[in-house]
């Protein structure tokens, strides 16, 4: 597992992954409208990423800096060859943010691993995670839990051949469970429907 850090506003620490601030002003790695969180693969590049915005380190004080993590599988790397020239400079060449727009737009991974502009042997992440799109993944994992529950389930009970409906073995009653779950909550042709509505809103916020 990777663990980063976002540094963020005490007062803004309920709500520091929203993105809500990149998608309003933009960033090096966004354009404004596009949601995207940025976090710092340890806390000294996080707490640098910041202080270099400001004359007095001692404004830091009115930050926190709060852990996150996830997978290293769930990591796309920016391939560094399509960085332009003078990429590290401030302000941003604006070829970066069309980097990070299209990774938005394409979704191709959950999380973007790029180079840091002050130091460029570290790493940040850009992420596009949001609180509020969770209940979309609730329908995805529903979904995706009970179909292969399901589909697994019958495997053992043909393999099993006449014994697969034993009830001291088992496995009927996971067969069964599993079924069951493909109902309840809403059936699983209704689950695809909602990820679908889910998905089709955020990508007409992304067009």
């Amino acid at each position: 597992m990777i663990t980063a850090w976002r540094i963020v506003k005490k007062r803004r620490a309920a709500n520091a992954f929203d993105g809500e601030g990149a998608r309003l002003f933009g960033g090096r790695w966004n354009s404004p409208g596009v949601r995207m969180v940025y976090v710092a693969s340890t806390r000294s590049l996080a707490a640098l990423e910041m202080a270099v915005h400001f004359d007095r380190s001692t404004l830091l004080g009115a930050f926190v800096l709060i852990p996150c993590r996830f997978n290293e599988r769930l990591v796309a790397k920016v391939d560094r060859r399509r960085l332009p020239a003078g990429w590290r400079s401030d302000p941003s060449p604006r070829e970066l943010a069309t980097i990070g727009d299209a990774w938005v737009r394409d979704a191709a991974s959950a999380v973007l691993a790029v180079p840091s502009a002050i130091i460029d042997e570290e790493t940040n992440y850009l992420s596009i995670f949001d609180p509020k799109t969770i209940d979309h993944y609730d329908h995805f994992y529903k979904e995706l839990a009970a179909h292969f529950g399901n589909k697994i389930d019958a495997v053992y009970a043909c393999i099993l051949g006449p014994y697969g409906d034993l009830a001291v073995l088992g496995v009927e009653r996971c067969l069964r469970d599993a079924k069951v779950t493909q109902i309840y909550d809403g059936t699983n042709e209704i689950q695809r429907l909602l990820i679908g509505r889910e998905t089709t809103r955020a990508m007409e916020e992304l067009a």
